[in-house]
């Protein structure tokens, strides 16, 4: 059987086939769309959470974007990737540097200039770790959530080097 189509008749097949292949194009569309929306989504909402978080803790907080809540424990060592993240602008720029990278936590606290500064991090449960993370990174400080103060790498290594 035959049906017509504009001035053409084609077989029902033919039909079958430009309806599967219009089908699979709407639902290729559809997926890409979902994965290009649900990133800016889970980006939208980490920003609007961390800036709440952020006003909250003016002085500094650390926070685990994968269990959702704030880190008070271990050795805090910024990533040299992220570095002098300021303002809304910086935030976006860590949150994007967080979905490809989720293994790390971001960071922030208000700067000297009365800013909120932002940065990825990673949190060490061993101080050894932790500093040596910091001067493979070229980073000046760790931050000891323990205490809420920073440790500075210099210090740190001429301490252990006078131990040895």
């Amino acid at each position: 059987m035959n049906i017509e189509v504009g001035h053409q008749k084609m077989p029902n097949f033919f039909i079958f086939l430009r309806t599967v292949h219009v089908a699979r194009t709407v639902a290729s569309h559809l997926v890409w769309h979902k994965q290009r929306m649900i990133p800016q989504m889970i980006a939208e909402r980490l920003k609007s959470t961390l800036l709440r978080i952020a006003e909250m803790n003016p002085s500094g907080f650390t926070f685990n974007p994968s269990e959702g809540r704030l880190t008070t424990r271990g050795y805090v060592v910024a990533t040299s990737m992220t570095q002098g993240c300021i303002g809304k602008g910086g935030l976006f720029r860590v949150v994007k540097f967080y979905l490809s990278h989720r293994n790390y936590y971001i960071g922030g606290w208000k700067n000297e200039d009365g800013q909120m500064q932002f940065d990825a991090s990673m949190v060490y449960m061993n101080i050894e770790e932790a500093m040596q993370s910091a001067l493979c990174n070229g980073q000046r400080a760790i931050f000891n959530l323990y205490t809420g103060q920073e440790i500075m790498a210099s210090a740190y290594s001429s301490y252990v080097s006078i131990a040895a």
